[in-house]
This record gives structure tokens, C-alpha cells and sequence, in this order.
């Protein structure tokens, strides 16, 4: 078996813009209608800045793309974040 360790930039972890760094509870508070939304709505969700789910998408197909055209293996073990291997895997389904 051939092992290949590779770090990749489009791996990271979803951008939240603003919102990086604050609370659940001060995110709500700022921002009510788009808190719900993200939790509820995340197809709809639009960020005033940082990424909504339609551009970690973008990142995950690009990867998936380009990991499966340059590597013939049987098994891949993805190290990322929540958002994302929670996208990537609603891409692999």
C-alpha cells in the first residue's frame, strides 16, 4: 500500500468573516435573523463577509476533483473541520 501525506489550503475550516472569535450567544444577539438562518437555513445563508456554504462547497468539489484525478488509491483519511468534511461528504454520498 502506497501512503501519501498531503496538506492542502482547501481543506480549512469555513470562513465566518465577523463573526470569528464571538460567542454563539453575541452572534445571536448582533444578528439575529442571520444567526437563524446559517443554523436553519444554510443554503440561504449570506455572509456579509467571510464564506456561506455555497463557497465551502465550491472548495470541497474542487478538492475532491483534484485528489481523485491525481491519485489512484483505494482509501483516503481527510483531516479538516466540521463544516467542510460535513459539505465534502454530501458531495461523496
Amino acid at each position: 500500500m502506497t501512503r501519501v501525506n498531503r496538506e492542502d489550503d482547501g481543506l480549512f475550516e469555513m470562513d465566518l468573516g465577523d463573526w470569528e472569535g464571538r460567542t454563539q450567544t453575541e452572534i445571536r444577539q448582533m444578528e439575529r435573523k442571520r444567526f437563524e438562518q446559517f443554523w436553519r437555513n444554510p443554503e440561504g445563508y449570506r455572509p456579509v463577509t467571510g464564506e456561506g456554504f455555497l463557497d465551502v462547497e465550491k472548495r470541497a468539489v474542487s478538492f475532491l476533483s483534484r485528489s481523485t484525478a491525481e491519485y489512484e488509491i483505494e482509501s483516503v483519511l481527510i483531516v479538516s473541520h466540521a463544516i467542510f468534511l460535513k459539505v465534502l461528504l454530501s458531495k461523496i454520498r
